[in-house]
């Protein structure tokens, strides 16, 4: 087995160290190997590639397998090993990278190689010499004056201002939305109470309190309208008829408002009684989804026919003694 003589190349700082072996003869195979160093010389924490190729003048080769003799230098890193790979049938690479982490020279271990040719019946073995690699710091320019190191704080982000728009449009977006809701109540609202103060002005309002009564019982609204529409008609009745005969603003009226002002009418504690009672189950069923029982419904009727027959007979009382 015969080994080039080690030749060393320097162009710029491109540095190519190559050990070239160009017949290599065992067992009838000439072989070449080239060793590739782009720098024999590099900076602490510099990578420097080696590269191993292996070449048959004569034989395909299947594979080959390599390791290093000893351990490496401690200094000494290896970065990335890639495997072996085929270039050509009789051609194959190796690539180390390598790096050092404290100054000095290091010697890299011997490398054994072994070749495994394509009919499976010849191997060779190769020994490749061990590789010097110099380590330098990395030169400091001491002619520039040294700044002092400064403490570490917080950088505070800046506002994010690509998408403020986005948050704008979404807020313009919910007041228009609040606004049409509360228009659409409010309209809402003043249909209803229109609708409310609707009247026939040809009959009097307790033939009016009769009609309506007489019609919700035709329909058989006590038994079998459900609670919230039975109430709310029922209430209707009674505000509209106190809206005609003393000119108030029934509709407007919560029930606690409305239980006060009758006390400027009515002087008959028992219907003042039976009227409080009316207006809590009426609230109840409106907007608490209470349901009350068949009796109660009956008994609501017939205060409303009770309460507005008797402030109909004070008010013609009244104007009769007023003639």
């Amino acid at each position: 087995m015969t080994r080039s003589n080690f030749t060393l190349k320097k162009i710029f700082l491109f540095i190519a160290l190559l050990y070239a072996s160009p017949f290599i003869k065992a067992q009838n195979i000439e072989l070449e190997q080239i060793i590739t160093i782009p720098k024999d010389t590099i900076y602490l924490g510099e990578i420097s590639n080696i590269k191993i190729n292996i070449k048959s003048l004569n034989y395909a080769i299947d594979s080959i397998s390599s390791k290093f003799t000893k351990k490496l230098p401690s200094k000494i890193h290896i970065y990335k090993e890639r495997p072996w790979s085929k270039i050509n049938e009789q051609t194959w690479e190796k690539q180390l990278f390598i790096t050092g982490f404290d100054s000095g020279k290091f010697i890299l271990p011997p490398i054994d190689i072994e070749i495994l040719y394509k009919n499976k019946q010849k191997t060779t073995k190769l020994n490749i010499d061990s590789i010097a690699l110099n380590v330098i710091p990395m030169p400091i320019d001491t002619s520039q004056a040294f700044k002092p190191i400064k403490d570490i704080y917080d950088i505070a982000e800046p506002p994010s201002q690509s998408k403020w728009w986005i948050w704008l449009l979404i807020v313009i977006a919910i007041i228009i939305l609040i606004i049409i809701i509360i228009v659409i109540n409010k309209n809402r609202k003043k249909k209803k109470s229109i609708e409310a103060y609707k009247y026939n002005p040809y009959i009097s309002p307790i033939e009016e309190v009769k009609q309506s009564l007489q019609q919700l019982k035709d329909n058989n609204g006590i038994t079998q309208m459900n609670a919230k529409e039975y109430y709310t008609k029922l209430t209707d009745v009674l505000r509209r008829f106190l809206f005609r005969l003393y000119n108030i603003n029934a509709f407007e009226m919560l029930s606690s408002e409305l239980f006060i002002e009758m006390h400027k009418y009515c002087n008959a504690k028992d219907l003042l009684t039976n009227l409080q009672i009316f207006l809590n189950t009426s609230d109840l069923a409106k907007f608490a989804k209470y349901s009350p029982t068949i009796e109660e419904r009956f008994r609501d009727y017939e205060f409303c026919e009770k309460f507005t027959q008797y402030l109909w007979e004070q008010e013609q009382l009244k104007n009769q003694q007023h003639e």
